[in-house]
């Protein structure tokens, strides 16, 4: 052992423990890592920090924390008993996981309890509801259900409950919860009734996330409106529109509250629009990207690594004619339902159906659509910096920048930004025939930029932005056309400035996929029969925790 690592301070080798439980806590092994170390089922994570040395050991051992928050990730009542005196009187992380049924018996009996000292609590598997009876648990804070769809309805008297998160499992309150602020509940198994009665105990909740699987609500929600005065975030991926909207009419909501949604169908945009107005007209948006499958609002610079803000509706399962004529409908109304003269960044993307398109031919879609994005662009009149989504940009969009008449779109638009995309070329050709070729159109990029400065409104700026991975071909080519035409803009005057702020990858998500791995038809039917924390078999409830 190098003496610089055994002679570390205390407090020093007691960090190196915590942020290591933080990102490395002992954890069961997937099935496919299970393959590849046919002897284990778990991995201790940080505990083997405490074989580093003597002196670790010693701090690791007393670091009671730490302990009380895996007591029960063996599942073995004696193992956790030796934790339980290690972790002293912490607060403990409990977890029930029904590894194998005389496990999952000999650990209800044992949680059940400590339930009393629990600020955690895990349920994954079917669980027997006497564990929760005639409780009351002052101390739990967060409770988690997975995969309990098989178990009723559990009651639970939590008082000083924070964050519940449910999936595929029920839990009914006792009495209102002050404290709850975060409710996550994916594949809902309540009843219309059943999820406004969970609403009416939570009137501070904050947060609120549903996955929402099934077609319809089972029964019918009573004629009632549940106040959630509190929320901050509404965020739901529903089935149909109809399951969204059933909900939600019966919830009242500030109109500063954050909706996410996504839809399996195609909504009526109308409808959809009209029962978000307060939400979509937040004045303090001050973005908004539309996208060939949706939009989306929010506050300050988009970051699409951070959500915490970001309002907006999205549709799946649509085919390109559906996504062609709901964009055609959002490009209309839209406008009509936000605080319009808030926004000053705007992103624009036209599903692939639309992007050809020429009015010149008399084509009504194309004439619909010019019309449609030319009101938009006219009722953007504060917006600053538009960028044009994907690595062409769309003709149907450029022409749309022109000046007509007395009417301008964006006329105070400074920067115009070209090659933002919401997805990597790598990922795009994975499956077809071969790299596509980029035919950007400069032609028409110069004719828009001619147009707008002869009607007295130049774009300053040009800019090519997004995020770009050296590895595509594609990204040779934007650059090699860049350096010729935007330079070209410039000296004929048509833009002030051009830039590059492109961030550049050396490797993106897309270009280290793995390739796929060949499973035999054993290798298959263990997977099919085997759930994700365990086999069916006992595990060796001897293997010591060190």
């Amino acid at each position: 052992m190098p003496t610089d690592v055994a002679n570390l301070p205390a407090d020093i080798v007691c960090e190196v423990f915590m942020q290591a439980a933080s990102t490395d806590p002992p954890r069961f092994l997937s099935n496919y890592e299970r393959r590849r170390r046919t002897e284990q089922k778990w991995t201790l994570g940080w505990i083997y920090l405490t074989h580093v040395c003597h002196g670790w050991r010693l701090i690791g051992l007393d670091l009671a924390p730490l302990w009380a928050a895996l007591v029960t990730f063996f599942p073995s009542p004696s193992i956790a008993d030796e934790l339980l005196s290690r972790s002293r009187d912490c607060d403990l992380r409990l977890d029930l996981q029904s590894i194998g049924s005389g496990d999952l018996i000999h650990m209800e009996t044992w949680v059940s309890q400590h339930l009393d000292r629990a600020s955690q609590l895990t349920v994954v598997g079917k669980a027997n509801r006497d564990v929760f009876r005639e409780k009351q648990l002052s101390t739990l804070r967060t409770l988690i259900i997975r995969y309990g769809r098989q178990t009723p309805g559990i009651e639970i008297d939590a008082p000083g409950l924070r964050e519940v998160h449910l999936s595929e499992g029920t839990v009914l309150f006792r009495s209102t919860m002050p404290h709850l602020t975060a409710l996550e509940i994916s594949h809902v198994y309540y009843t219309a009734a059943e999820m406004l009665d969970v609403f009416r105990c939570v009137p501070f909740l904050e947060r609120l996330r549903i996955f929402h699987g099934t077609g319809r609500w089972s029964g019918t929600f009573p004629h009632t409106i549940i106040e959630l005065q509190h929320l901050a975030v509404f965020d739901m991926h529903a089935s149909s529109t109809e399951a969204f909207l059933n909900l939600w009419e019966h919830l009242s909501v500030p109109p500063s509250v954050t909706v996410k949604l996504v839809t399996n169908d195609i909504p009526d945009v109308s409808i959809l629009l009209s029962s978000l107005h307060s939400q979509l007209g937040w004045p303090s948006y001050d973005n908004l990207i539309i996208f060939s499958s949706g939009f989306s609002l929010t506050c300050g610079e988009p970051d699409p690594g951070h959500g915490e803000r970001v309002s907006g509706l999205k549709w799946l399962f649509a085919s390109d004619r559906d996504l062609g004529l709901i964009a055609l409908d959002l490009l209309e109304q839209l406008r009509l339902h936000l605080a319009i003269a808030n926004i000053h960044h705007c992103e624009l993307e036209l599903p692939s159906i639309l992007r050809e398109l020429d009015c010149a031919k008399g084509d009504p879609v194309a004439l619909r659509l010019d019309v449609a994005l030319h009101a938009l662009g006219v009722a953007l009149k504060n917006t600053t910096a538009l960028a044009l989504q994907g690595f062409e940009p769309d003709p149907a969009l450029l022409r749309g920048l022109a000046p007509r008449g007395s009417s301008t779109p964006f006329p105070h638009l400074h920067s115009l930004l070209l090659g933002k995309h919401q997805s990597s070329w790598v990922a795009q050709n994975r499956l077809g025939p071969g790299p596509k070729v980029i035919e950007t159109d400069w032609a028409l990029v110069e004719a828009t930029l001619t147009a707008r400065k002869q009607g007295g409104v130049p774009v300053q700026r040009l800019v090519l932005a997004g995020q770009w991975c050296i590895r595509e071909k594609v990204t040779q080519s934007w650059t090699s056309q860049w350096s010729r035409h935007s330079v070209r803009c410039r000296d004929m005057n048509l833009v002030m400035e051009v830039e590059d702020e492109r961030v550049l990858e050396t490797i993106c998500d897309s270009c280290n996929i793995p390739e796929l791995e060949t499973v035999s038809s054993d290798q298959l039917e263990e997977e099919l029969g085997t759930d994700e924390w365990g086999s069916d078999e006992e595990p060796d409830s001897s293997e010591d925790e060190e």
